[in-house]
This record gives C-alpha cells, sequence and structure tokens, in this order.
C-alpha cells in the first residue's frame, strides 16, 4: 500500500510535460480571447488601452500603441497555444504586463484589479525561462532540424 501511494505521488517527466503544456495553453487562450476582445473593441477603447503609454513619457500615439497592445495578447496567444516563437511572443507580452500592473497601480486600484496582470506576468517570465516544452511546434522543429 505504502510503495502503490508513493508511486502515485512520484511524478514522472511525462507528467510534468504534460501539466505545463496544459498551464501554456490555458495561458494561449486566454491571453487569445484578450487580444481578440481588444482589437474588436472600437478605436475609442484601444485608445484608452493605448494612453497608458503615457506613464512611461509617450503621450501620442494612444491608437497605436493599443493597437499594439491587442496585436501582442493575440499573437502571443497563438504562440503559446501552439508552442511556437514562444520565447520570442514572450518579450512584448512581458512588457504589455507591466505597463498594465503600473497603469493600476498608479490608479491607486486594488490588488484584486491589478493581480491577474501580476499573475499572467509572473507565468510569462516562467514561460520565457522554460520555453515552449516537449509538447509543442517549437520542440517538433528543433527535433527535426537536430536529426
Amino acid at each position: 500500500m505504502k510503495k502503490r501511494l508513493l508511486q502515485i505521488m512520484k511524478n514522472s517527466s511525462t507528467s510534468h510535460d504534460l501539466g505545463y503544456t496544459i498551464i501554456r495553453i490555458s495561458l494561449g487562450i486566454v491571453f487569445l480571447i484578450f487580444g481578440y476582445s481588444k482589437l474588436t473593441s472600437g478605436a475609442t477603447h484601444l485608445v484608452g488601452i493605448g494612453s497608458a503609454m503615457g506613464l512611461f513619457g509617450i503621450t501620442n500615439g494612444y491608437i497605436f500603441w493599443g493597437y499594439m497592445a491587442a496585436l501582442t495578447e493575440f499573437c502571443a496567444g497563438l504562440a503559446f497555444i501552439f508552442g511556437i516563437l514562444t520565447r520570442l511572443a514572450c518579450l512584448p507580452l512581458i512588457w504589455l504586463l507591466i505597463v498594465a500592473m503600473t497603469f493600476h497601480i498608479n490608479k491607486g486600484d486594488a490588488f484584486t484589479v491589478w493581480g491577474f496582470a501580476c499573475t499572467c506576468l509572473c507565468i510569462t517570465i516562467g514561460i520565457l525561462i522554460t520555453g515552449s516544452g516537449k509538447y509543442s511546434v517549437d520542440y517538433a522543429i528543433i527535433k527535426h532540424l537536430d536529426q
């Protein structure tokens, strides 16, 4: 009984790979939905999103920055879902999440408002460090090129 319990509790590399893939794809779906929602929200909403760049001294082109935020989330979502160019997708996404957190913190919003961006930031940094994982297009390409 004790041996069987230890066997069940033991993590295999397969379970790690599968668990990581589920995390990566789940976050990708979230970013895809949020990005799509922003892309279809209209110019007024995109200007509002882009205006967060004012915190960093950028005081014009808010519609451009709003579209960039929306495209970043949408494209990063696709990259995470398929596991292709995932580390590259993390870089602008990390900046976007820092801007979102800074915007809400400077507004005096509670952690319940900016905590989701903080959580996504932490997971995205983890994905930047670990890459796409075994169950990804990146892995298949690298494995093919390595032969």
